[in-house]
C-alpha cells in the first residue's frame, strides 16, 4: 500500500515524458499555473510553478522531452483571444541544450493598452513650445548677424521639424492599435478611467501642438517677407536661406493637416470610450485632492485661444 502511494506522489511530482525549463520575468504578464506552453500553436506542454523574487518573476514550465529546446530559446507571453487568457509561445533557438534559465530579455510580455498610451503620450508632451520659439526668434536675430547664423538656424529648424513627423508617426500608430483593442475595453472597466484621461490628455497637447506648428509657420513667411525687403546686394547673399526656409513651411503645413488628422482619431476614439463609461459629465480625474473633469482642461498656447 505505502509503495503504491509512494509510487503515484512521484508521478504526480515528477512529470515523467517531461523536461522542466525556467524563464525569468519582469513582470508577470497575466500568465498563470496551468496554461498552455505551446511551440508553433501546437500544445507541448504547461507551467508549473510562478516564484515572486525580489527584482523579478521566476516561471517553471514543462515541455516534452522529444522536442529539442536550444540554449537561445525565447519565449512570448501571448492572448488566447481578445476577451482574455494567455499562454507561453516558445521559440526554440540555439545549437546546444537549454539548462540556464532564459532570461528576461529574451521574454516578450504581451502588449499593454494602458501602458502604450502613457507612452504615446509624453513624446508628444517631450516637446518644448519655449524651444519652437527660441528656434523663430534666433532665426530673426541672423539677419542681423550674417547669413551663416541663419544657416545654422535652418539646420536646427530641419531637425525640429523630423522629430515632429517622427512622434506623429508613432502617435497615429498607437491609435490605430487602440482601435483594434476597443471591442476588449468593456471587460476591463478598471483600467477605463485612465485610458480616457489618457485621450483627454493626448487631444488637448495635440491641440496645442498644432496651433504651435501653424504659429511657426506664420512667423516664417513673415520671416521670408523680411528678406525679399532687403536691399539688392545683402538679398543675393541671403537667397539660398530663403529658399531653405521657404522649402520647410511645406513640411510645417503637413505636419500641421497630420495632426489635425490624429486629433479627429482621437476624438472617434474618445466617442466610443464615453458610451462605456455611461456618464453624463464625462470621466472625472481624481489627482489625490485636486478633482478636474477632462473634458474642460484647456490649455492657451500661442495661435490658440481658450
Amino acid at each position: 500500500m505505502g509503495v503504491a502511494l509512494l509510487a503515484s506522489v512521484l508521478v504526480y511530482v515528477v512529470p515523467f515524458g517531461k523536461s522542466t525549463y525556467w524563464a525569468e520575468m519582469s513582470e508577470l504578464g497575466s500568465i498563470k499555473v496551468g496554461d498552455d506552453v505551446r511551440i508553433a500553436g501546437v500544445p507541448v506542454g504547461a507551467v508549473k510553478s510562478i516564484e515572486l523574487r525580489r527584482k523579478d518573476v521566476r516561471v517553471s514550465f514543462t515541455i516534452d522531452d522529444d522536442i529539442f529546446i536550444g540554449d537561445q530559446t525565447s519565449l512570448d507571453v501571448r492572448m488566447l483571444t481578445l476577451i482574455g487568457g494567455h499562454y507561453l509561445a516558445v521559440t526554440s533557438a540555439g545549437t546546444s541544450s537549454l539548462r540556464a534559465p532564459i532570461p528576461s530579455d529574451r521574454v516578450h510580455l504581451p502588449y499593454s493598452l494602458g501602458r502604450t498610451f502613457q507612452d504615446a503620450a509624453q513624446p508628444i508632451a517631450d516637446i518644448e513650445g519655449d524651444t519652437l520659439r527660441q528656434n523663430l526668434t534666433n532665426m530673426n536675430r541672423a539677419i542681423v548677424s550674417g547669413p551663416a547664423g541663419i544657416q545654422r538656424a535652418v539646420d536646427a529648424f530641419t531637425s525640429l521639424v523630423e522629430i515632429l513627423d517622427r512622434q506623429s508617426r508613432d502617435v497615429s500608430e498607437t491609435l490605430a492599435m487602440a482601435d483594434e483593442y476597443i471591442s476588449a475595453i468593456n471587460n476591463s472597466k478598471a483600467i477605463l478611467g485612465e485610458l480616457i484621461a489618457s485621450v483627454n490628455l493626448m487631444e488637448t497637447v495635440g491641440l496645442g501642438k498644432r496651433a504651435e506648428i501653424f504659429e511657426a509657420v506664420r512667423l516664417m513667411e513673415q520671416l521670408l517677407s523680411r528678406i525679399a525687403a532687403l536691399e539688392p546686394v545683402y538679398r543675393s547673399r541671403l537667397d539660398s536661406i530663403a529658399r531653405s526656409l521657404a522649402e520647410v513651411i511645406p513640411e510645417l503645413n503637413r505636419l500641421g493637416e497630420g495632426m489635425g488628422q490624429i486629433i479627429t482619431s482621437t476624438r472617434d476614439l474618445m466617442s466610443r470610450l464615453q458610451p462605456i463609461a455611461s456618464s453624463e459629465d464625462g470621466i472625472v480625474i481624481d489627482q489625490s485632492a485636486s478633482v478636474v473633469v477632462a473634458q474642460s482642461v484647456c490649455i492657451p498656447v500661442p495661435g490658440k485661444d481658450c
